[in-house]
């Protein structure tokens, strides 16, 4: 890793991290506006997501969405330097309300273990603290590309209390075993996983490469399953954590009803906030027909 690059790079996210919240997710906005403008990418792939997610909408309340979507990945990418490198206490501070604490509290108490699952929506990134803090819970870790920033990322996490174990065997093993002695490990369910490590799954109707991973870990430990996100308080810095049961079709021995009722659980999640969801990710690259064309 280069030092200097570090360097810059966490001093110019601490400098933002001094920012209050409320006003970063002001020039958030800002920036997602300038996304929306340039027509890029992120903006042409929630375009798409959204076209085929959402059509009972038509075109003006597809493109609001759209927009109001783009708006929230920036108010996102700046929420980021907040959460990297203020301490998981601070963080913790920004969470104004808990729903459902109830829901995990009785799966805890089962004692067979928890799996936490987190869809990208609002800002997944508070999530960590809180169950770091609280259970210091199992999560799993993909470094990032850039090395200075994966150090920031992986100490940020790493001070929350939480385990981070890698998205490989070696780190499937590791929550299998918090698993079997009664402990919480934290999942982010809706990315496209290796075509050996997933089946196809509908999500929004659409069949999608679905990661088997929980699947498999339910299979081996009967844990129970609570999903969880953080959804911002429009018109403040804060936030409000919502966890929600799972549905009950997930615990199902049949892989293909277990990954439909795990997508519509998330799908459920999304509803609540949709235009806080990350629409830019490409969740629907390969297709199970082989086509190559989904996106522009």
């Amino acid at each position: 890793m280069n030092i200097v690059s570090y360097r810059l790079l966490a001093g110019f996210f601490r400098l933002i991290s001094w920012v209050p919240l409320r006003l970063l997710r002001v020039a958030g906005k800002l920036l997602g506006n300038i996304l929306w403008a340039l027509n890029g990418r992120a903006r042409q792939t929630s375009e798409k997501n959204i076209q085929v997610c959402f059509p009972q909408m038509d075109k003006n309340q597809q493109s609001r969405l759209v927009r109001h979507s783009m708006q929230h990945l920036g108010i996102t990418a700046l929420e980021m330097a907040y959460v990297w490198c203020r301490s998981p206490q601070t963080n913790l501070s920004r969470i104004m309300q808990v729903t459902g604490q109830e829901h995990l509290s009785a799966a805890v108490a089962e004692g067979r273990g928890v799996i936490v699952l987190a869809p990208h929506l609002g800002n997944w990134e508070f999530i960590g603290p809180y169950l770091g803090l609280h259970y210091q819970a199992t999560l799993m870790y993909q470094p990032a590309k850039r090395p200075a920033l994966n150090k920031i990322i992986f100490d940020a996490r790493e001070n929350t209390g939480a385990k981070l174990v890698p998205t490989n065997t070696s780190g499937v093993k590791a929550q299998w075993r918090a698993l079997k002695k009664g402990g919480v490990v934290g999942i982010l369910p809706d990315q496209e996983p290796p075509v050996e490590s997933g089946a196809y799954a509908p999500f929004f109707g659409i069949p999608t490469l679905t990661p088997t991973m929980t699947f498999s870990l339910l299979s081996r430990t009967g844990a129970r399953v609570v999903m969880a996100y953080a959804k911002r308080i429009e018109g403040t810095g804060d936030f409000v954590l919502v966890i929600e049961p799972a549905d009950e079709g997930i615990y199902s021995s049949d892989v293909q009803v277990s990954l439909a009722a795990m997508n519509a659980g998330i799908e459920r999640c999304i509803m609540a906030a949709p235009e806080q969801y990350q629409w830019e990710y490409k969740r629907f690259k390969r297709r199970p027909d082989g086509n190559k064309k989904f996106y522009p």
